[in-house]
C-alpha cells in the first residue's frame, strides 16, 4: 500500500482506492492526507468484490476458492475447468456467471463425446466449484442438472475399474523368491503395501521423524493431507506387526532392515522410502507406484489390466475370502464412514498385518 500511495503522490494522480480501515497501519494517515472527497464506507458483503459496470463477480474470486483445493483435486478439476472457459468463450458466455441452459448444453456437450458418466460427472463439479451459486443453490446441485445427470447415468451406468481382484499369492510366492540384499526396498514396499492395504500417497508420506517402534511393531503418523481429509479430520496411524513365523515374508523385519542400511545415506532425509542412487534422495511417488507395477509384472500380472493401485483391493480381498470377523476391521486406512467401509470390505484391518500372511 505505501508503494502505491507513493505513485499516486509522484504522478500527482487522482485515484479511487478500496482500502480496510486499519488505523494502527503507517499508510493510513496517508491516505487520509490524499483524500479529495468525503470517504465512503462500504458494508459487509460477501459479493463486495465485484467488477465495476454489470455487477458481475470478479473472476479473480475463483482463485480464492481454488485455494481450499488439495493438489489432487485441483490436478483432477483443471482439464474440465479448461474444457469449460474453451465451451464458454466460443459462445461469449461468462463462465463463471452462465445460464443454467449453457452449464446443460456444456454436459450434453461431454455426453455427445462419449465420455463416462464418472468424467461428467467430475465435470459437473469442477464447473460448479467456479461459478456463483443461484442463491443457495449450487449449479452443480440444481434440479435440472442433477436430473439430467441422472438421464447420463441411466444411458451409461458407471461400472467399476476391475471386475474382479488379483489372487496376492503369486506376488508373496515372488517375494518370498527373491533375495533381500539386493531386492529390499522392492520387498519392503510391496510388503508395506500389502498388509497395510495403503495407497501411493500414504506410502509416499512415512516418514522416520513420526515413527514409533516396540519391539514387534512400528507405527506411522501421517501428518499431511491425504485424499479423505477435510476439517476436523485427522488421518490415523499405519500400524505394521512383526510376522516371525515367515521371515522373508515380514513386514517388521524388512523395515528393520531397511532402517538401518539406509541410515548412513540419508543425511537430512527423512522420509522411510529413499533412492538407491547417489545423493538418496527421497523417491517421488511415481516412483513407487513404479515399484508397485515392477514387482506385480515379475509375479506375472498383467499391468495394463490392474494397476498398482489395486494392491488394497486384493489385499482385502483375501481377508473377506478368508471370513476374518468384520471386528477385526479398521478405518485406518482413511475412509469417510464405518457403513460405507464395511459394505465394502472395509478397506483394511485394524491388526491385518497379524492376520494376512497367516492365510497363505
Amino acid at each position: 500500500m505505501a508503494t502505491c500511495l507513493q505513485k499516486i503522490t509522484q504522478d500527482n494522480a487522482t485515484s479511487v482506492l478500496i482500502v480496510p480501515i486499519w488505523t494502527t497501519q503507517p499508510w493510513f494517515t496517508g491516505i487520509l492526507n490524499l483524500l479529495m472527497d468525503k470517504p465512503l464506507i462500504l458494508p459487509q458483503s460477501n459479493s463486495l468484490l465485484t467488477q465495476p459496470h454489470n455487477g458481475d463477480l470478479q473472476p479473480l474470486r475463483h482463485h480464492l476458492r481454488l485455494m481450499s483445493w488439495s493438489a489432487g483435486t485441483q490436478k483432477q478439476y483443471q482439464p474440465y475447468i479448461a474444457k469449460w472457459l474453451r465451451f464458454c468463450a466460443e459462445r461469449k458466455i461468462n463462465p463463471y456467471n452462465p445460464p443454467l441452459n449453457i452449464v446443460l448444453d456444456f454436459l450434453v456437450h461431454l455426453h455427445n463425446q462419449d465420455l463416462k458418466y464418472t468424467t461428467i460427472n467430475a465435470a459437473r463439479s469442477a464447473i460448479s466449484a467456479i461459478i456463483l451459486p443461484q442463491g443457495t443453490t449450487t449449479i452443480g446441485s440444481h434440479p435440472i442438472t442433477s436430473r439430467l445427470m441422472n438421464g447420463i447415468c441411466r444411458s451409461k451406468p458407471p461400472r467399476p475399474k476391475y471386475q474382479t481382484a488379483w489372487d496376492v499369492q503369486p506376488v508373496l510366492t515372488y517375494l518370498f523368491t527373491i533375495g533381500t540384499a539386493k531386492n529390499l526396498d522392492l520387498k519392503m514396499l510391496d510388503t508395506v503395501a500389502l498388509v497395510s492395504a495403503q495407497s501411493g500417497q500414504s506410502l509416499h508420506m512415512l516418514d522416520i521423524t513420526l515413527m514409533k517402534q516396540d519391539e514387534s511393531s512400528f507405527e506411522f503418523l501421517l501428518p499431511e493431507h491425504v485424499e479423505q481429509s477435510r476439517s476436523g479430520y485427522t488421518p490415523d496411524s499405519i500400524v505394521l506387526h512383526a510376522f516371525p513365523a515367515h521371515e522373508k515374508l515380514c513386514v517388521f523385519y524388512h523395515m528393520r532392515t531397511y532402517i538401518n542400511q539406509t541410515k548412513p545415506l540419508r543425511g537430512n532425509e527423512t522420509k522411510l522410502f529413499i533412492s538407491y542412487m547417489k545423493l538418496h534422495h527421497r523417491i517421488s511417488r511415481d516412483t513407487i507406484t513404479r515399484w508397485i507395477r515392477q514387482t506385480m509384472t515379475n509375479a506375472g500380472f498383467d499391468t495394463q489390466i490392474f494397476k498398482p493401485h489395486s494392491t488394497r483391493a486384493a489385499a482385502t480381498l483375501k481377508v473377506k475370502t478368508a471370513s476374518v470377523p468384520i471386528r477385526t476391521f479398521s478405518i485406518r486406512q482413511g475412509g469417510s464412514h464405518r457403513e460405507l467401509l464395511i459394505s465394502f470390505i472395509i478397506n483394511t484391518l485394524s491388526v491385518m498385518n497379524k492376520h494376512l500372511l497367516q492365510l497363505f
